[in-house]
């Protein structure tokens, strides 16, 4: 239900389908994952990168999880925290032209 919310752009109910089932379920990689694009859908960038950092605790590195990360730093202004992570992700799939041309753009602004 929660998946459906957010291919139809709709984060706020996907997090309140979300959030109750966090509550029992904290370890669940899955969980953190779609409550982190919904909270980062809705700008709560602090809060998504939370819920992103333990799904990679639970999973290990994952790109997307990575690369999302890396977004929300972003917009949070913390650029070094978004290096970091996009380098990571790149590390483990280097193929990611669009990630390398932002990488790139962000090291030169500095």
């Amino acid at each position: 239900m929660a998946k459906a919310h957010l291919l139809l752009d709709e984060s706020k109910e996907a997090k309140n389908v979300l959030l109750p089932f966090h509550e029992k379920q904290k370890d669940d990689f899955n969980l953190n994952f779609y409550l982190g694009a919904a909270s980062q859908n809705l700008e709560e960038y602090e809060e998504a990168v939370g819920y992103y950092q333990k799904a990679l605790s639970q999973r290990g590195d994952v790109v997307a999880v990575l690369n999302s990360i890396g977004e929300c730093h972003l917009a949070l202004d913390n650029q070094d925290q978004a290096v970091q992570a996009w380098e990571k992700s790149l590390e483990i799939n280097p193929n990611q032209e669009e990630v390398k041309l932002r990488l790139a753009a962000l090291k030169e602004e500095k």
